[in-house]
């Protein structure tokens, strides 16, 4: 097994690569290999709520090992890779138990499966995008990296900077429900639903802060954050006539600009929708929202080019 790990020694590799070729079972390395990358593997795709709750008892695990062709040696061929309690059976710890999924992940030889599994699971625990990279970076950054990145960057409009702003936000299409709180003058937001989570995870793994639910601190003046304090003051500023136009939006407020009775109502917004009203979206511009999506953009260009860099 060790021989045939796909990615640079490390801690796991030597940890996981000597227990096996030094099993007193005498079960072949790549045999019981194979046997934990499937398990690991089955365990992560079993879904987030479910897998907390992730315990084996002896039959189980026996029955497992039957399966895969292993019988008569007992559970004791399994430690140190799995423990027991009293009544349970586990995984030593999380990242072994990551690595065993990954190394079976990189065997999977069709591009479609290899994407679609890592997408489904890095959508839940994105540090499964760091172990891949670190088992096989070349393929990784060529069939998953380069080719969602770019499938993302060409649904962009690019025929001006306006353009490229909608069509990142009808891309992630988030929808947020908002209060309006009269004593402080503010909306209190919530994020209910946004598109691609595995690009977003994409985006965050090169090493970009950006989450499509930080978009949601635009409606909200006290949570924003600059640390140019020009620009500080200047995006503050435009607050009043952002939450103008959510309160003519909302039918808050009349077109003479009388606030109507409070109300402790949640109010949905589709930001793609809001945004793409030329007013609306001037009104997003003044409290930086524009300035921050370019942004992302350009660093999204720049680290991919980086990332395809694979020494």
């Amino acid at each position: 097994m060790c021989a045939h790990l796909l990615r640079p020694p490390c801690v796991l590799d030597h940890f996981a690569g000597y227990y096996l070729n030094h099993s007193e079972s005498g079960i072949p390395a790549d045999k019981l290999a194979a046997f934990l990358m499937q398990w690991a593997l089955e365990y992560f795709k079993c879904g987030k709520y479910y897998r907390e709750r992730i315990y084996y008892t002896d039959a189980q695990l026996e029955q497992w090992l039957k399966k895969s062709g292993i019988e008569g040696v007992g559970l004791n061929c399994l430690y140190p890779f799995l423990v027991r309690t009293r009544k349970w059976y586990f995984f030593l710890n999380y990242e072994l138990l990551l690595y065993f999924a990954v190394q079976a992940i990189v065997r999977i030889e069709n591009v479609e499966n290899y994407s679609k599994i890592t997408a489904d699971i890095a959508c839940e625990e994105s540090k499964l995008l760091v172990f891949l990279d670190k088992a096989d970076p070349k393929r990784f950054r060529k069939e998953i990296l380069s080719l969602e990145i770019h499938c993302f960057l060409n649904k962009l409009n690019l025929d001006s900077s306006e353009e490229v702003v909608l069509s990142f936000i009808k891309y992630f299409n988030p929808d947020f429900s908002l209060t309006w709180l009269k004593r402080s003058n503010s909306f209190e937001t919530a994020i209910e639903s946004s598109g691609d989570v595995f690009v977003e995870e994409l985006i965050r793994f090169m090493g970009i802060r950006f989450e499509v639910i930080g978009l949601e601190d635009f409606f909200y003046k006290d949570c924003y954050r600059e640390d140019d304090p020009v620009k500080y003051k200047k995006y503050r500023q435009g607050y009043r006539n952002l939450y103008n136009r959510l309160l003519l939006v909302f039918g808050l407020m009349d077109e003479n600009g009388k606030l109507l009775e409070s109300t402790d109502e949640e109010f949905h917004l589709n930001l793609y929708q809001f945004a793409k009203d030329l007013e609306n979206y001037q009104a997003l511009k003044e409290v930086g929202m524009e300035e921050y999506i370019l942004g992302i953009y350009r660093e999204i260009q720049s680290k991919l080019d980086e990332y395809m860099v694979v020494n």
